[in-house]
């Protein structure tokens, strides 16, 4: 009984401590925030081939042929507390985010009538920017945001068995902005743009007949966030 009482008092206490905790970061919009992504490639990222022929040049290669993806991220954002720019709304913020995109309907016909397996493609941009969010204290305030930094890709293995092509990672310059709304500094919308860079699809292991060693992709999506701020 003693045991039992204990524990729901320290259930309590801990409902208590991370609702305390959880209102300070949100009142002051600093702090750690989760978001997922709905995805949109646009661009050479989106761009189908005339013709597609899985294991040869004219695969998806330097065309994307990329459909509607999805994503996780975190955000950090620090708001110059106990400084002059406290109250303008300016921050800066840090984010990574894990991006994956399926070959489209027309492309995963493709590779399906040689039964050949499909590519996916991850993206991990991570950025570092600077921040600016309304001060109006109400329901809602607007966010802008925009930073720089780096996209590390990867195109998983497609192929036949015993005759696979790996790609290695690709690392570039990457650049993201983005506006939206905070509702009641809880729950955040927003449209994000990414430019993940022009990546060098470089092969290891074993290749196909024909194929180059090295392709070049350029990516780039817009996303469609819903955020929760701790």
């Amino acid at each position: 009984m003693i045991r039992k009482s204990f524990i729901i008092k320290l259930s309590v206490a801990f409902i208590i401590l991370s609702a305390t905790f959880f209102t300070v970061q949100a009142q002051d919009k600093c702090g750690v925030s989760m978001h997922v992504n709905g995805l949109l490639p646009i661009g050479q990222f989106r761009e189908t081939p005339e013709c597609i022929v899985p294991g040869t040049e004219t695969g998806v290669g330097h065309h994307g042929a990329a459909e509607f993806g999805a994503g996780l991220g975190f955000r950090y954002n620090y708001r110059f507390q106990k400084t002059r720019l406290e109250y303008t709304g300016l921050g800066i913020f840090a984010s990574v985010d894990v991006m994956w995109n399926a070959l489209n309907k027309t492309a995963r016909k493709s590779y399906d009538s040689v039964s050949c397996t499909k590519p996916h493609y991850i993206n991990v941009p991570m950025i570092v920017g600077i921040s600016y969010t309304s001060t109006f204290r109400s329901v809602a305030n607007l966010y802008v945001e925009a930073g720089i930094g780096c996209d590390l890709f990867f195109k998983t293995t497609e192929g036949w068995s015993g005759n696979t092509t790996k790609y290695k990672m690709s690392p570039q310059f990457a650049a993201e902005g983005g506006i939206g709304v905070i509702f009641a500094e809880v729950v955040g919308i927003g449209v994000h743009y990414y430019w993940c860079g022009k990546h060098n699809l470089e092969i290891k292991g074993k290749t196909y007949p024909n194929k180059s060693d090295i392709e070049t992709l350029q990516i780039s999506q817009l996303a469609f966030r819903v955020s929760v701020y701790f």
